[in-house]
């Protein structure tokens, strides 16, 4: 479980929520719809896919997940996705046009209207800032 998870579940223990609860198997489960969206980023993540890996429908996984992460399934797609390009544009061996189809965006465009809805800046600016952080 990666921090951002990790601080899920601490928030959700914090409101006192009863759905910070989570008994092993659910908490397994969670940690296996996690781990897929990680490793298959540059893929189509639709909530019937995601539903897949729990056996729940689709419409009972999305109430599922938002109980137990939170947040709805497909907030932790983009989430992941934009933390995802964050780091490839500190790695800065990628364009962004290949680091939004890595990051399963079907654009550069795609990709620089959701990276600003979700850090106030487009990928562009994060990336002269990223660059200034580096050289201090």
């Amino acid at each position: 479980m990666n921090d951002r998870e990790q601080n899920i579940w601490r928030d959700r223990k914090k409101r006192g929520s009863s759905s910070a609860r989570v008994v092993p198997d659910e908490a397994a489960q969670l940690q296996r719809v996690f781990d897929y969206v990680r490793e298959n980023l540059d893929r189509d993540l639709r909530v019937q896919r995601l539903a897949e890996i729990t056996g729940l429908s689709a419409s009972c996984f999305a109430r599922w997940f938002r109980r137990h992460a939170g947040i709805p399934p497909h907030a932790y797609v983009t989430r992941t996705r934009i933390e995802r390009a964050k780091e490839l544009i500190r790695n800065g061996k990628l364009s962004l046009a290949q680091i939004a189809l890595a990051v399963g965006f079907s654009s550069q465009a795609c990709l620089n209207v959701t990276f600003r809805q979700y850090t106030g800046m487009t990928p562009a600016q994060f990336c002269q800032r990223s660059r200034k952080t580096k050289d201090e």
